[in-house]
């Protein structure tokens, strides 16, 4: 089976920083994502904690003021 001409250095290296270019890309994409992911579930897990407060009549500022009695003891 005959194969192609061989592709000079400049032309692999192209080749290679083009994958890396796209590789990059998708790597920047993926992020964007898990970031969007991560800021959902933040203000989902935020809403929860709202709720339960409201349900127990807390205010924020007094769960606030447990939470700072409570590392200081």
């Amino acid at each position: 089976m005959a194969r192609g001409a061989r592709r000079s250095y400049e032309e692999q290296l192209s080749i290679v920083e083009q994958q890396m270019e796209r590789c990059q890309q998708r790597m920047n994409k993926l992020k964007e994502e898990k970031e969007a992911i991560l800021e959902q579930k933040c203000k989902n897990e935020m809403k929860e904690l709202y709720q339960l407060l409201q349900e127990q009549n807390i205010s924020v500022d007094d769960a606030m003021k447990m939470i700072a009695k409570k590392e200081s003891a």
